[in-house]
């Protein structure tokens, strides 16, 4: 019989091969997958067939149908049908094969079975392969666990439980309307990521035929659908829907699979979980990060560097990622620490975005792997687990983590350093992040920890320096990727190329000059709106610094079919690049404006509503704790100064309004809905959101600082500065700061905002001359309460070395040169000068 590799068309099989060695794969199993193993007294575990049979002996009836045989069942006998499931279906004994398949590297384990196979085969001791971290029935709450884990779309059997299996046409229904079950997450991965299907019917399942007619998947790697043998009717159905039908019995298929990765087993990659700790810990830490090492970097078929794709560790590792002098710098300096006493840190680079940190990164990483040292690549799927990560890095010597967007992770690298300090683990981090991010950083990671890498501090960092334009010159030439510019001296390229971003430059190397006027053109020649919707979307999410889900381009009504015609027009692939089941920008397609010029506002504003809300599944309790991927897509497109880089800001409410019914217990909505009144003018409703994001989350000090924010601005901007209103609202104003300082007492954000709202307070009174109040009481408390903020910003230890401690200095001087207006000090002109100038602006969240 022929072999899984041969039976996939020729043009796949490289694809197939090298992603499910590096564990692409998600894994789909049915009932002929179990009907091997036994349960815990040697007889096999049944079929459909055999199933009904044993139901109808215990209720007595004579049903040829599972689903009614099991309605009338647990209506008859509902304790004796937990009790005969319950004796059937726990303690199984996985069939050898079993074994194989745990030998395999998975990205999640899906099973329509009911029965515990996969448990009792994963919890073997003396097993070899991945640890399985959860294990969920289909109407638990969806939630990224660490390390791998298995989902019975059906339900499973737990003992002294009442039963929530799906067997009738009613538990079927309810779980395709089930909209926060695991069942669309499930359909939304299928589309996705590729699949594997052992001893599953699919088309016979009553809620997952009627999605997988429909969804499709439409990733570059094959889904496979193995079974023994596969009817001619059968394969159509299976050509149409986009998945290649193996011949093959399961245990057969085991064994290739099993021998497919055995060459990944003996990586670098694989190895370095051997190492000496408790086997949940390695489970946990290797769901969160991957080594990176010479001798195993990956790159997906189709990838190229140069053509604008993300760069991956492999680029680095091949030498395609030209070495600036930057990379070296930094490198040296994270060196430094690595080899010095015990001392924990964290480098983080912020520069604008596209302008090569994630190269810079892998670039600096490439020393220190040469070096000798553990050198961790943070995933960024999910939040790590601390305990896990210090239990595996303490005895492996001084490691480097590398977070490649650090911000939405910045309070667990607080954590995470403060214990290695306690315990004395070497842990250094170097993590980047866009400037635009900073202020979160700043203010999570204590002073003691950081050390900055910024345009003040390297050149060359946002714009290329004269020397890191004459070392990119070289390089390309060297990879032969400068055709363009064939003929041209060295010196006429480094005096186009200095002080240009390092993308632009490279756009503009593989494209040619003039690259982003043609970048309208070429969006507008996409086959239809649909997919002109997609490419916008993408750029979107990437400004923030993520790639977008395949499965989200449904929610703008793009079916799997449509997106996987889409994806073979050359059009499109010239402007997006899909790896690993999400959508990312080519550098060239990055410039948003000109894209969303060429769509109707309208058109984006249902888009984004429509996208918004088909995340609503993946927001709850355990979701906002990990914060996975989803969830932090969904809290960037949620920003309201998000929002209006795409759309007007009078526009807002309505979109807020749309989304209501989805997020409506979500503090985040609120906050956001107050910032998009406030930048509106409609500072009542503002008002209102605002407190409404605090009632839902009382210990959050951002909601509480967007709160306090508001108010004091209200008592100058929206109010008689010097009324009694405005007094009012300045002082719930400072004490909701107060308060949100106190839950963070290191808090330099709340201090900054705290210190210009109280100005920009102080100059509306001195600019307007306020008659209407006791003038000299009231300006010597104000001044009271600046000359307190400025103390307690000068004893912040998160504001104290770093380059905000100089915003304390600029908010200080002005007032004491508005203090010389009031005093009458500066003549006219001065004072006019003075009362012109902004303080400087304070990063938001």
């Amino acid at each position: 019989m022929p072999s899984i590799v041969d039976q996939i068309p020729a043009s796949l099989r490289d694809r197939f091969v090298a992603d499910f060695r590096h564990g692409k794969y998600s894994l789909l199993l049915g009932a002929g997958a179990s009907c091997d193993s036994t349960d815990s007294s040697g007889r096999n575990l049944p079929l459909a067939a055999g199933l009904t049979t044993e139901i109808n002996d215990i209720s007595g009836t004579r049903q040829s149908n599972l689903a009614d045989a099991y309605d009338i069942a647990i209506e008859r006998n509902p304790k004796l049908l937990e009790e005969y499931f319950a004796s059937r279906f726990t303690n199984c004994q996985p069939s050898p094969w079993m074994n194989k398949i745990r030998s395999c590297i998975w990205k999640r384990i899906w099973t329509l079975n009911v029965d515990d196979v996969v448990e009792q085969v994963y919890g073997d001791p003396n097993g070899q392969g991945q640890l399985l971290s959860a294990s969920y029935s289909w109407t638990d709450d969806i939630v990224d666990d660490f390390g791998l884990q298995v989902v019975h779309l059906h339900g499973k059997v737990r003992p002294g439980s009442p039963l929530d299996l799906v067997f009738s046409i009613t538990d079927y229904v309810n779980t395709i309307e089930n909209k926060r079950s695991w069942i669309p997450l499930f359909f939304n991965s299928w589309v996705g990521s590729p699949f594997i299907t052992i001893g599953a019917t699919l088309f016979a399942e009553y809620d997952l035929a009627r999605a997988i007619r429909v969804k499709q998947p439409i990733g570059k790697s094959p889904s496979l659908y193995i079974t023994r043998t596969i009817r001619d009717d059968m394969r159509e159905q299976l050509e149409i829907r986009n998945l290649v039908g193996i011949e093959l019995d399961a245990s057969s298929a085991a064994e290739e699979l099993f021998d497919l990765t055995s060459e990944t087993r003996q990586t670098a990659r694989y190895q370095w979980q051997s190492t000496a700790a408790a086997s949940h810990h390695i489970a946990t830490f290797a769901s969160r990060f991957d080594i990176l090492s010479l001798n195993d970097s990956y790159s997906p078929p189709g990838h190229d560097f140069f053509l604008g794709f993300e760069p991956l560790w492999d680029d680095a590792v091949n030498r395609k990622i030209a070495a600036f002098d930057w990379h070296e710098s930094i490198g040296k300096k994270v060196e430094a620490d690595l080899a010095g006493g015990m001392r924990q840190c964290m480098h983080v680079v912020f520069s604008s975005n596209l302008s090569g940190k994630t190269c810079g990164a892998y670039s600096s990483a490439i020393r220190l792997v040469e070096a000798g040292y553990s050198v961790f690549k943070f995933r960024g799927e999910q939040t790590i687990d601390v305990s896990s990560t210090i239990a595996v890095l303490e005895g492996r010597g001084p490691s480097l983590l590398l977070y490649d967007g650090v911000a939405d992770f910045s309070q667990d690298v607080y954590m995470l350093l403060e214990e290695a300090e306690r315990r004395n683990v070497k842990i250094v981090v170097l993590a980047l992040e866009r400037s635009s991010r900073r202020q979160i950083v700043i203010e999570d990671i204590p002073a003691k920890y950081l050390t900055v890498h910024d345009r003040h501090s390297v050149t060359g960092l946002d714009r290329l320096s004269r020397r890191s334009a004459r070392i990119l010159v070289e390089h390309v030439r060297r990879h032969g990727r400068y055709a363009r510019f064939h003929g041209m001296g060295t010196a006429s390229l480094v005096n186009q190329w200095e002080n240009r971003n390092v993308f632009d430059v490279m756009s503009e190397l593989e494209f040619g000059q003039g690259y982003r006027d043609r970048i309208r053109p070429q969006f507008e020649a996409l086959p239809d709106d649909n997919a002109r919707l997609v490419v916008f979307l993408a750029s979107f999410l990437n400004s923030f610094g993520y790639a977008m889900p395949i499965f989200l381009t449904q929610s703008i009504g793009v079916q799997s079919r449509d997106f996987r015609n889409l994806s073979k027009a050359r059009e499109f692939t010239e402007l997006v690049s899909i790896e690993g089941g999400r959508l990312t920008c080519r550098y060239r397609s990055s410039a948003i404006n000109s894209i969303r010029a060429a769509i109707h506002e309208d058109v984006i504003i249902n888009a984004l509503i429509s996208m918004m809300v088909s995340l609503a599944p993946y927001v709850n309790r355990r979701t906002r704790k990990t914060r996975n991927l989803e969830y932090r897509i969904l809290r960037a497109t949620m920003r309201a100064r998000g929002l209006m880089s795409v759309v007007r800001k009078s526009k807002l409410e309505y979109i807020y309004d749309e989304i209501a019914e989805a997020y409506s217990h979500e503090s985040a909505f609120w906050e956001q809905r107050s910032i998009a009144c406030q930048l509106a003018g409609n500072y009542v409703s503002a008002t209102s959101y605002a407190a409404k994001a605090v009632d839902l989350a009382p210990k959050d000090v951002r909601r509480r600082t967007t709160f306090g924010r508001l108010l004091i601005l209200r008592s100058y901007n929206d109010v008689k500065p010097g009324s009694p209103e405005s007094w009012d609202l300045y002082g719930q104003g400072r004490d909701e700061l107060i308060a949100a300082e106190s839950l963070t007492p290191n808090n330099g954000v709340v201090l900054l905002n705290r210190f210009r709202q109280t100005l920009l307070l102080y100059r509306e009174l001195i600019s307007r001359a306020v008659d209407e109040c006791d003038f000299q009481d009231d300006f010597t408390a104000l001044e009271a309460d600046i000359a307190t903020i400025y103390k307690s910003c000068l004893d912040s230890s998160s504001l104290r070395q770093t380059a905000e401690y100089n915003t304390v200095s600029e908010l200080y001087g002005l007032f004491m040169q508005l203090r010389f207006v009031r005093t009458g000090e500066f003549d006219t002109i001065q004072s006019r000068h003075v009362l012109s100038r902004q303080p400087p602006s304070i990063g938001e969240w």
